[in-house]
């Protein structure tokens, strides 16, 4: 997606700046030229890691959902049209 400098749509603004990234590293890759935006250095990755790592460890999950608190009801009378 070549934006070219015009605006972008919210919903496409991730995938510009993913197409971006993509290219820059591409380039420095072939011909050694520096990105837009400089890479994060190893400090940098390794703190981030180590904060997605805590923040694993911390994430708490619930239970499964429970749709029929009082148990399942059977019903008598079923409007089948208006169900689909």
């Amino acid at each position: 997606m070549d934006t070219r400098g015009a605006q972008v749509p919210d919903a496409q603004r991730a995938v510009v700046k993913l197409r971006r990234l993509a290219l820059d590293v591409v380039r420095h890759v072939a011909d050694g030229t520096a990105p837009r935006v400089p890479f994060a250095g190893l400090a940098e990755s390794v703190a981030t890691q180590r904060l997605l790592n805590d923040i694993e460890t911390t994430a708490r999950t619930t239970g499964p959902a429970r749709y029929f608190p009082q148990g399942r009801t059977p019903v008598t009378e079923v409007d089948w049209e208006r169900l689909g």
